[in-house]
């Protein structure tokens, strides 16, 4: 299948992949320098919280406990060790009490597909002191996943501020970290000195939905877990694969999101190892197809169709358009493409028979291609 990779969507985690700058040479041969799992957050304080995801509730998970933060797989930060307890707590209360605990504070996420961003549009910002080579990065990174997903981004500034309440910030950090989906307002994608493109490209993924390709609900059946060679104490990191129906499509060995075989390594042997043997786990290198298609499916924004009708107010201020067997879609009137640019496409597309491919969420159209 071309589908894969896990999508959480939902959550308010933040990802710190602590990587290195060794992205463009990410392959198996690394087991000193792993540029995913180097530098994974860990500590010998384990404890339990209550997570949550779309198709599941109240799955019980072990994290760490590291300088305050409630560290999830290794490089997943919950957030606070108190406010990850204090929503524990809540949860448990309200099972211990039978009540069905959805729509309150169950946990330490939300649910729904509010995590996602509307029309595959993620506004952002770069920190003003963030290096030039991680502004490079950036730049390069959002290219990326412009022409591969055709997924958008709009640079937040202070004339458009307003329109974009909900916006990622790039900035100067330890490490490679990304809160995972949508939170709402601002979050951050902290990248440190060593992360390269590839590090830089993975942290997007996470700030879309995307989770690590190994912790797919099938990965026992595609990868061995050699836990003689994992440190002592931190085996936990390796058993939290969620059981939540959310998987996407065949299991990539390839993903940009996968974890490479040396994380939580005690002697430089793999821990991980695909099955069949053999398959190189990872890379930084970009999206493989199987990335791509996973954020499709999940934002299933272009949608090939004929236009049956167009309507426009005067000067195309706004502007409607209406395929085939389906209803009126408004034209985003902020489209980074422009209202009347797209209603054109619309038109030429009606008068001549022309397909016309709408990237839409719901019935808003955001941008069109004459096919």
């Amino acid at each position: 299948g071309i589908l894969s990779g896990k999508l959480f969507v939902e959550y308010f985690f933040v990802e710190d992949d602590g990587m290195s700058d060794y992205d463009e040479d990410y392959d198996e041969d690394h087991n000193k320098e792993d540029c995913c799992c180097g530098g994974l957050l860990t500590s010998n304080d384990v404890r339990t919280a209550i997570i949550s995801g779309e198709t599941f509730k109240n799955k019980t998970v072990q994290y760490a406990a590291v300088d305050g933060l409630a560290v999830f797989e290794g490089c997943i930060v919950l957030g606070t060790v108190d406010e990850v307890e204090a929503r524990t707590a809540d949860a448990k209360a309200a099972l211990d009490a039978g009540d069905d605990p959805e729509g309150v504070a169950h946990g330490v996420v939300v649910t729904g597909a509010n995590r996602r961003w509307p029309g595959g549009l993620m506004p952002y910002e770069i920190a003003s002191n963030l290096p030039s080579t991680n502004v490079q990065r950036v730049n390069d990174a959002i290219a990326h996943w412009k022409q591969k997903t055709g997924l958008r981004f709009v640079l937040r500034t202070n004339a458009n501020k307003s329109q974009y309440p909900n916006y990622v910030r790039f900035k100067p950090a330890t490490g490679c970290w990304s809160q995972v989906g949508m939170r709402g307002g601002k979050q951050e994608i902290g990248l440190a000195g060593g992360c390269g493109f590839g590090a830089t490209v993975h942290e997007i993924g996470h700030a879309f939905g995307l989770w690590h390709e190994q912790s797919r609900e099938d990965r026992n059946s595609k990868v061995k877990i050699n836990w003689q060679n994992i440190q002592a104490g931190k085996e936990h990191n390796f058993n939290q694969h969620i059981s939540d129906g959310d998987d996407v499509g065949s299991y990539d060995y390839g993903s940009i999101m996968h974890y490479g075989r040396f994380a939580f390594s005690k002697n430089n042997q793999p821990t991980i190892e695909s099955i069949p043997p053999g398959k190189t786990l990872g890379q930084r290198n970009g999206l493989s197809a199987g990335d791509i298609a996973a954020v499709q499916s999940i934002y299933q924004l272009w949608e090939t169709v004929d236009v049956a009708r167009v309507y426009a107010t005067s000067g195309s201020k706004n502007c409607w358009v209406m395929p085939q067997g389906q209803g009126w879609h408004r034209i985003d009137t902020k489209s980074v493409d422009g209202c009347s640019n797209i209603f054109d496409q619309c038109c030429f597309a009606m008068a001549f028979g022309k397909k016309l491919s709408l990237f839409k969420d719901g019935t808003t159209v955001f941008r069109a291609q004459l096919l």
